[in-house]
């Protein structure tokens, strides 16, 4: 349903990553009892299909800079998209 109304992106890490951005976080309460890199990685894994199944296209953002995976983003959009479409807002 949500496709139909733009481009969904999923952005990944690996779990390892995931701990590392998240681990001194208290704002977290699916995590609570899972702050691991294990737990983590069994959730990521539980939710990959829904995910997956939802997303345009996904783009990796381990050991990137934010500028980076915009740039991956935009360029992605405008192949899913065309060139033509991405930015009308009609």
């Amino acid at each position: 349903a949500l496709k139909k109304n733009g481009v969904i992106v999923l952005l990944t890490a690996e779990p390892e990553t995931v701990y590392g951005r998240v681990k001194n976080g208290q704002d977290r309460p699916v995590l609570k009892g899972r702050m691991s890199v294990e737990g983590i990685s069994e959730l990521m894994e539980k939710r990959r299909p829904a995910y997956e199944s939802a997303a345009s296209f996904s783009v990796a953002t381990d050991g990137r800079t934010p500028r980076e995976i915009a740039e991956e983003i935009a360029q992605k959009a405008e192949w899913v998209c065309g060139k033509d479409n991405l930015w009308n807002t009609d």
